[in-house]
């Protein structure tokens, strides 16, 4: 049986995707990066925004207790309410790396000034298990838990769930279609 074990995911364009997976079976592992040219969905994109709130407080770029409800109950894309953060930050990649006590997660972002530049930022790596003399990110549980759910989203991208694809229409004249039956007919007479 396969498995796939999704180890980062990287949002190109702004609408593309670049990941990276572990593919094992019984008898080997091969590790696979690949990119797509279909612009991912909805859900995966909020699955990204859902990390925002880890980034900011791993990387200590805001007070825990403006970003604990972002943590409890995600982002709301559409809500104004929520609009500062997401328009504050953005989350771009993510990577997990290691093995065993040393596997983490390392979040790359980016800060949004007033001025409209960016600041890039890499979170430093949190480790999944941290010896408990060590002081553990206080929200792992719930980071973990925002993780498997993008990490089921970027499965579910690899198996072909995409945003939809932009129909496209040719449009003719309808002056030209007449031209051509006419001619059609006139050659059939002939």
């Amino acid at each position: 049986m396969n498995e796939i074990e999704v180890k980062s995911a990287k949002i190109r364009s702004g609408m593309f995707l670049t990941f990276t997976f572990e593919k094992s079976d019984d008898k080997r592992t091969d590790t696979i990066k690949d990119d797509s040219d279909l612009p991912f969905h909805e859900d995966l994109k909020q699955a990204f925004y859902n990390l925002i709130p880890h980034l900011v407080l791993v990387s200590e770029l805001d007070k825990e207790v403006n970003i604990v409800n972002y943590i409890d109950n995600g982002i709301d894309l559409e809500s104004e309410n929520e609009a500062e953060l997401q328009f504050k930050y953005a989350i771009d990649e993510f990577k997990i790396d290691g093995s065993g006590d040393t596997e983490g997660l390392v979040l790359v972002g980016r800060k949004i000034l007033s001025t409209g530049k960016e600041i890039k930022i890499t979170s430093p790596k949190v480790k999944f298990y941290e010896p408990e003399d060590k002081k553990q990110y206080r929200f792992l549980g719930e980071l973990t838990e925002r993780l498997e759910a993008l990490k089921t989203e970027v499965v579910e991208y690899l198996n072909g769930k995409h945003a939809p694809l932009p129909q496209q229409e040719m449009e003719f004249p309808e002056d030209d279609d007449e031209a051509f039956n006419q001619e059609e007919e006139q050659k059939h007479v002939a």
